[in-house]
């Protein structure tokens, strides 16, 4: 051994060779610096180190039959392991850096503003951006006084955070907090926290906790890798003043994170007390304002800490918008349109991301410019293209245009720009089943259930679209692995119900909703469960037992949802009180919603009109109703209430006994939601009507392939088997649509006149 440590140093081995990793050491610190410095892909780092540590036998190799004193020969071994590893070297790297950009990691993007100015910006590309979910902090002070800091130390790191282009925060885990039983959203265990950062595909989350006295808090932060768990970085502060606790906090956070250095010191980052409030006791209204909205859901409290938050300091941008949001939602539009105006008005205190969503909401709402509002949002998804949240307004109005193809279009980019927002697969999937493209709905569906087996969720999605295509069985396996997973899955027991009674098995089915219900643990829950539950009935005639659930459903939305919301399901559901016998109370009910909505969104009060005459049957006063919503359609251009309009003339023309325009309405209809599988029940009626016999039974047809039990098709089915002398064939459907009709209530006609049509041909 020796003897061979004497060799060693006489080809000058060790030198070499420690040479070569000290040169390596060198070069990584270089590369790093590089990067830092000039805003380049982090990558670079990695590709360099790997590359020196991959020619290290090659050094060796050099370095033994080289290091001697002395003029020395090409080998054998080195001609062939040289190029070997050069080879092999060139494969790892390839393995491992193949379609990673080892560029800049910024671009530079020159629009056009609505007014023609042009606009320069250096952003980050989408590969290099941190995804990180900010939980609230933990109050382990043991002074109740200072609960409310878990909320704003929270709050104003997700506030700051996003000044920096680097960071896509996720600040909303309450939803998902009260499904599991933390609806305070603190004290949550860190698995959870891990488990809902992981769901919603971000790669770290954050943590903290608060220690110390009023005087001089001390703030733990806590940075943990949303794959592990494991922390990142953890640190903390101490101080009196929490604006710059948060600060704190932030700076080093984006550190932790592997910010460039280059790009921390040149990218604002104003103190939070600059982007936020100057006003201690704003501040305090602020939080909570925001605490009564995510965690109490009590949108007047909401409301009214807002209020006191913008007296205190009515340049407090934040706070005037989220005002404007919980005014508008509130049913209060003119305090809502003063609060979006201050807000632009003192739009200087947010980041410029920030500034661009003011505005579309502007032309939205106060212009209501649809057409000026997607311009503003199409600007600012050039502008910043690898910002998701730029593409995700662009999804929204693409849906409220009912422009599938482009919305498809939208998320599609966001999935090119990052492919690790596997979330997205489930909403393209659901946008290409709203289309009828059933076959690359189930593509996506697929991919995002291969990604994540076990999300139960991407089952349900598949189960709903094997229903789509008339695959039961099919859909109750899908159903039946969603609840392998999640056994107390209150979405996959309705899914199920709702596949048992598709196929006629209503006792199961009702016992499924039932369950449902009693696993339901939010209001938002109760809510979906209740209206399920009114489906079901109104599905079976039970109309009575129907409206008593939608009034329950109702009633818990007024709990969890703004006022506005709560108006425009209540007017939509006033065909649910016709259906009961309830006409006259309908109308006066509709009177006093439309008095409670205030301009400019008043306008979509007539679409109660239009659901409650279409239920009574009452062409004349539905058709100015109709023109009514069109003119409300074309003045705002939300093209996703035009279906409405032209579903709703469908029905007029029945009515009116014009059924040649009554088939065309429908099949317009029909290419404008394509899913809408009912629609072909109403073209299968006036297709009987008309006599074409054999087109309506294979329109009827195609509602009894989704589902089977459907009464009111068969009902009609019977009436066309009548018509050609087939009686028994019109007595079974007679027989079938009954059997769902079991329980119908004398007030529910249909049911009324199968069981009269039966009885007619069974006599005859």
């Amino acid at each position: 051994m020796a003897g061979l440590g004497s060799e060693l140093v006489r080809r000058r081995f060790p030198q070499i060779v420690g040479g070569y990793l000290a040169g390596c050491w060198i070069a990584v610190e270089f590369a790093d610096w590089m990067v830092n410095r000039f805003v380049l892909s982090p990558y670079i780092v990695d590709f360099v180190a790997v590359l020196l540590l991959l020619l290290v036998p090659s050094v060796a190799l050099l370095a033994h039959f080289h290091g001697a004193p002395g003029r020395d020969r090409w080998t054998l071994a080195e001609k062939i392991g040289v190029p070997a590893n050069l080879v092999i070297a060139g494969v790892v790297l390839v393995s491992m850096f193949g379609g990673k950009d080892l560029g800049a990691a910024t671009t530079t993007v020159v629009v056009e503003d609505e007014e023609g100015t042009t606009i320069e910006r250096v952003v980050p590309k989408s590969e290099f951006r941190r995804r990180i979910a900010v939980f609230p902090f933990d109050n382990e002070t043991g002074d109740p006084e200072l609960d409310w800091l878990q909320y704003g130390i929270f709050i104003g790191v997700a506030a700051d955070l996003i000044q920096d282009l680097f960071v896509q925060t996720m600040a909303d885990p309450f939803t998902r907090l009260r499904e599991e039983g933390f609806a305070e959203g603190t004290a949550i265990p860190l698995p959870l926290k891990r488990q809902i950062a992981e769901e919603r595909h971000q790669s770290h989350f954050l943590a903290g906790r608060i220690s110390g006295s009023r005087d001089s808090l001390a703030v733990t932060a806590s940075l943990h890798d949303a794959l592990s768990g494991n922390v990142a970085g953890e640190r903390t502060y101490a101080g009196g003043d929490l604006f710059t606790l948060i600060d704190s906090i932030t700076v080093q956070l984006k550190r932790d994170l592997d910010i460039p250095g280059q790009q921390l010191e040149t990218t604002q980052d104003l103190p939070v007390r600059e982007i936020m409030t100057i006003s201690d006791s704003a501040y305090r209204d602020f939080v909570a304002g925001i605490r009564a909205l995510a965690v109490e859901r009590d949108w007047q409290a909401a409301g009214e800490h807002l209020e006191s938050a913008v007296a205190r300091d009515s340049t407090f941008a934040l706070a005037q918008l989220q005002l404007y949001g919980v005014s508008i939602l509130g049913n209060r539009t003119e305090r809502a349109f003063q609060a979006l105006q201050a807000a632009m008005d003192h739009s200087y205190r947010l980041p410029e991301r920030t500034q661009y969503g003011i505005k579309t909401e502007y032309y939205q709402s106060v212009r209501q410019d649809t057409e000026r509002a997607m311009a503003v949002a199409e600007m600012r998804a050039e502008l910043f293209p690898d910002d998701i949240e730029a593409h995700q307004i662009r999804v929204v109005y693409y849906g409220l245009q009912n422009e599938k193809q482009r919305q498809a279009a939208a998320i599609e980019q966001i999935l090119e720009l990052d492919p690790s927002q596997h979330q997205y697969l489930q909403q393209a999937g659901g946008v290409y089943q709203s289309m009828g493209d059933f076959e690359t709905a189930l593509d996506y569906y697929a991919r995002y259930a291969e990604m994540y087996p076990d999300d139960s969720d991407s089952f349900l999605q598949l189960a709903s679209l094997s229903r789509s295509l008339g695959r039961h069985e099919e859909a109750i396996q899908q159903v039946e692995r969603s609840l392998l997973i999640e056994p107390e899955n209150g979405a996959a027991i309705r899914q199920r119900a709702r596949l048992d009674a598709d196929l006629g098995r209503f006792e199961q089915a009702e016992e499924g909703y039932t369950e449902a219900l009693d696993l339901a643990r939010t209001g938002e829950q109760r809510a979906v469960a209740l209206e399920s539950l009114s489906e079901f009935y109104k599905y079976r005639g039970q109309v009575e037992r129907a409206l008593d659930f939608r009034v329950r459903s109702l009633a818990e939305q007024e709990r969890v949802n703004p006022e506005f919301v709560v108006i425009l399901w209540k007017i939509r559901s006033l065909d649910d009180w016709a259906a009961a016998g309830r006409g006259a109370e309908a109308l006066d009910s509709l009177s006093a919603l439309k008095a409670r909505l205030s301009p400019p969104f008043d306008g979509q009060a007539v679409i109660g009109d239009i659901v409650l005459h279409v239920e009574l049957e009452n062409p004349d006063e539905l058709e100015p109703a109709i023109d009514s919503l069109e003119a409300y359609v074309n003045r705002v251009q939300v093209e996703a209430l035009r279906p409405l309009v032209v579903g709703a003339r469908a029905r007029l023309a029945e009515m009116r006994e014009d059924c040649e325009t009554a088939l065309e309405r429908d099949r317009e209809m029909l290419e404008l939601t394509p899913s809408a599988y009912t629609l072909h029940r109403h073209i299968g009626r006036c297709q009987r009507k008309l006599g074409r016999l054999d087109e309506a039974e294979a329109s009827l047809r195609e509602v009894l392939k989704i589902r089977p039990s459907h009464p009111r098709t068969h009902h009609e089915l019977a009436l066309v088997e009548e018509a050609r002398g087939n009686t028994a064939q019109a007595i079974e459907h007679l027989q079938a649509a009954l059997q769902a009709w079991a329980n119908a209530d004398a007030v529910f006609k249909p049911a009324a006149e199968a069981r009269a049509k039966l009885a007619e041909l069974e006599g005859s």
